[in-house]
């Protein structure tokens, strides 16, 4: 078998996840070798459609990934109804798109949630592919009751207006950032989905938790570094967290399996990604709490 060429498009690329994962299937005796394509949301189209033709996989990060139903009329129900993919693969000569972080999300939810106050609510940051992900898993596990909250309150007001068009019977609620500090201790898992960048000043308004229940679960799917203010002040108050790189892990190896046929050790493929992630530097004096 020829080597398998793949590619990541996105903004800006993660490429230090992705190498590890090629590292790690070349390990595995799976001859693979991966390139990134940062462009911009211009140059998308073009870029996509000249992958399609160059390569036998492709990955697709930030902030593309609600726009790719646009391309392929004919899919999965499943990935129509998310509005939101993050891998284009091929089967029988047909592109197929699929959600890693959904099918990541899942697993890590199947292996914590037991116990969940389904009469609570959750938070969800932001109103991105990563939003819709963390919605459609939720509700899916019996939450009927979700708040949101965004920087861009037309973007939020966007999501939400095709959420309801959706999920009926489900509570959609925009949380704006000024009301943040107000909302009462109802909700039991907080999933943050938006980066952290310079000028994202809405996590600063999270690290209080007054919105979280003393048994909740904060989620941050943020990659690097392994270690967000977002999860430190939340383990400082004993409340139980789950990092990127373990949703990433459980993502990585369903594309895989999906892609390549592959049922690869995803504890040892995520001890690895933890290592590599753990020696990366990372300034966090800006995102600080004040």
């Amino acid at each position: 078998m020829s080597k398998v060429k793949w590619v990541e498009i996105a903004r800006t690329s993660s490429k230090v996840r992705f190498e590890v994962l090629s590292e790690y299937l070349n390990d595995k005796g799976f001859e693979n070798e991966v390139e990134f394509l940062e462009v911009s949301p211009v140059d998308f189209e073009v870029h996509f459609r000249e992958a399609m033709e160059k390569y036998d996989s492709i990955r697709i990060g930030s902030p593309f990934g609600s726009q790719l139903d646009t391309f392929f009329h004919a899919q999965d129900s499943e990935i129509r109804f998310l509005g939101a993919a993050d891998a284009v693969w091929k089967k029988e000569g047909e592109w197929r798109l699929m959600s890693s972080n959904h099918f990541g999300l899942r697993r890590i939810i199947h292996d914590i949630g037991q116990g969940f106050d389904f009469e609570s609510s959750i938070l969800v940051v932001g109103a991105g592919a990563g939003a819709r992900v963390a919605v459609s898993v939720f509700v899916k596990y019996g939450f009927n009751k979700i708040n949101i909250t965004n920087k861009f309150v037309e973007q939020a007001n966007d999501l939400i207006a095709d959420l309801r068009r959706k999920y009926f019977l489900i509570d959609f609620e925009f949380v704006s950032e000024e009301k943040l500090v107000m909302l009462p201790g109802t909700n039991v898992v907080l999933v943050n989905t938006t980066p952290l960048v310079i000028g994202n000043d809405l996590l600063k308004e999270l690290y209080y938790f007054n919105f979280l229940k003393a048994s909740g679960i904060v989620i941050d799917f943020t990659f690097i570094p392994i270690d967000t203010p977002l999860v430190m002040e939340a383990e400082q108050i004993g409340i139980k967290t789950v990092r990127g790189y373990e949703v990433s892990s459980w993502g990585d190896m369903a594309w895989v399996e999906n892609c390549f046929g592959l049922r690869l050790d995803r504890e040892e493929y995520c001890e690895r990604l933890k290592q590599k992630v753990s020696k990366i530097e990372f300034d966090l004096t800006p995102f600080l709490k004040e």
